[in-house]
């Protein structure tokens, strides 16, 4: 759990999954969690690379969309999406993940 959040499924994003610029720019692991707290739900999708300027990179070609965010923190770059939340509440979700991503 994060906080208030509560983890209701984690799970590996298959390679076939991974977008292609992702391949290209040497994606090392992925992973994909589902967190609820008070009906409301975020998706947050870790992608793990080998520096954290491949992280920084993504973030930086990365085209928000209503519902999505993302962030980079050291080696990983991080999106995250909710049908039931608005920004605010993805970013303080982003603040809670941002704490326990480790390099």
């Amino acid at each position: 759990n994060l906080g208030e959040w509560r983890r209701t499924a984690v799970e590996q994003i298959p390679a076939e999954e991974h977008k292609e610029e992702l391949k290209r720019m040497g994606i090392k692991a992925a992973r994909r969690g589902m967190y609820e707290k008070n009906g409301q739900r975020v998706t947050a999708a870790v992608y793990q690379f080998g520096a954290s300027a491949v992280a920084f990179e993504l973030v930086q070609k990365f085209r928000p969309e209503p519902g999505k965010i993302a962030f980079h923190q050291g080696n990983y770059f991080v999106v995250l999406e909710s049908q039931t939340s608005d920004a605010t509440v993805l970013n303080s979700f982003a603040s809670i993940l941002e704490g326990t991503l480790k390099e």
